[in-house]
């Protein structure tokens, strides 16, 4: 129920004009009563947040003026009229509240005698509101970079929390203030064959809205390894070996827990083409190889496996170190590296390849010799200039089972007999015309 303020003053003035002269009773002039009232429903108003219009009634035998304190609400208020006589009504108008705060502000009535009546008006603050034309996206596997779009319109500022460790979903707007924004979504191409999802928060004053991202895993999981059959290791340890992987996805290397104090793989995982180099420690025992299987997976669903056989032999046989390049031309290349052996060897020499990445006996090979452990250097030749070769050092040896053992690959390209530069011999295409 409304409270009724009401003012009301009357006032008499009685006024004796004095004669400066003698003068009759019909000589005096007597002032008649005057009197104001001014009556304004409602001394004090709230406003809803929402509330942009109320109405005023006055009451009033007198003319009167509207004025007022803005306060909070500084140019979002206005009253109407701002004058009048008599009976009238204000008009209170005002904006939508979409701050977090209140506001008030005092309107004056004054009459032209002195009388006033305050107003004082009270707006209460918005209850923050936000809308989104969706709260869950899906994606593809492979969406190619392609954005959809999450529409938000709030009346309070806003910011947007990602979920931590997850790197693979991204927003181009993570903040805002009150208004209508587009924000884009993209995800990364997935790399497993699971679904996965993430949801992301959206805060706005004291309240929150979540919106959920799925994609959809990949379908066709593919996965090789460029050999099921390391060569065997040395005694020593000797050179790290490598393995390529072949994959659309995330894989995997596990070692058995049995063996990894002696067998390690770097780096244990990767996505999509890759390679892994394998590690053995020193066998010690004379008598005795050993052996494992390394396991290479990819997928969960529908999983992927590779088995790969590493096989070390005992410390009876040599031990191979690094094969280094020393120098190569456009026809000769000149190599070096050292084996140690208890025993002759049957024999040692280098092997290489233009096509094979770990080249063996099997491929091109020149003899160097065969005895016991040096330090072995020799050349292959002829090779053909600007070409490609890989090579590597070998030591068979005579300790049954029969086993050639290999050092790491050097990889070169030959020199040309010319001289004359050619494409490939610039290392800044983009200087290739002088304008």
């Amino acid at each position: 129920m409304k409270t009724r303020n009401i003012i009301a003053i009357l006032a008499t003035l009685p006024l004796l004009l004095p004669s400066l002269t003698a003068c009759s009773s019909d000589d005096v002039t007597e002032a008649k009563p005057a009197k104001e009232m001014l009556i304004v429903e409602g001394g004090a108003i709230e406003l809803l947040a929402s509330e942009q219009d109320k109405s005023v009634q006055v009451t009033a035998d007198c003319h009167w003026r509207v004025s007022y304190d803005r306060g909070d609400f500084s140019d979002k208020l206005t009253v109407q009229p701002s004058e009048g006589r008599g009976n009238g009504t204000l008009v209170i108008h005002t904006d939508e509240n979409t701050t977090l705060v209140n506001r008030q502000a005092v309107v004056t009535l004054t009459t032209d005698g002195g009388l006033q009546q305050k107003i004082t008006i009270s707006q209460s603050s918005s209850d923050s509101d936000m809308a989104l034309s969706a709260e869950s996206f899906s994606f593809s596997a492979v969406p190619g970079g392609v954005a959809q779009q999450l529409t938000l319109a709030s009346n309070i500022s806003w910011t947007i929390q990602l979920p931590a460790g997850i790197d693979w979903l991204h927003v181009d707007k993570t903040s805002g203030d009150a208004g209508a924004h587009a924000i884009n979504i993209t995800a990364d191409e997935v790399q497993s064959d699971e679904e996965r999802s993430a949801t992301f928060t959206i805060l706005y004053g004291s309240k929150n809205r979540q919106v959920q991202v799925t994609q959809a895993g990949k379908t066709n999981i593919t996965l090789s390894v460029s050999t099921n059959e390391l060569d065997y290791f040395a005694p020593n340890g000797g050179v790290a070996q490598v393995v390529r992987v072949t994959s659309n996805g995330a894989w995997r290397v596990f070692i058995p827990t049995s063996v990894q104090s002696w067998l390690r793989a770097e780096p244990m995982e990767g996505v999509g083409n890759g390679e892994f180099r394998v590690f053995c420690e020193q066998n010690p025992s004379t008598d005795r190889e050993r052996l494992s299987l390394l396991i290479v997976t990819a997928g969960s669903r529908n999983p992927q496996q590779e088995d790969i056989l590493v096989q070390q032999v005992s410390a009876g046989y040599p031990s191979v170190y690094e094969l280094q390049l020393l120098s190569n031309s456009s026809e000769t290349a000149t190599l070096s590296y050292e084996f140690t052996s208890g025993s002759d060897v049957e024999e040692y020499g280098l092997c290489y390849s233009t096509t094979n990445p770990a080249p063996t006996i099997a491929d091109e090979h020149v003899i160097l010799g065969s005895g016991y452990g040096t330090l072995v250097e020799g050349s292959i030749a002829p090779l053909t200039e600007r070409t490609t070769y890989y090579v590597r050092g070998y030591v068979t040896s005579t300790v049954t089972p029969q086993v050639t053992l290999y050092t790491n690959t050097v990889t070169f390209t030959t020199q040309s007999t010319s001289g004359a530069p050619i494409e490939s011999d610039n290392i800044n295409p983009q200087l290739s015309r002088r304008r």
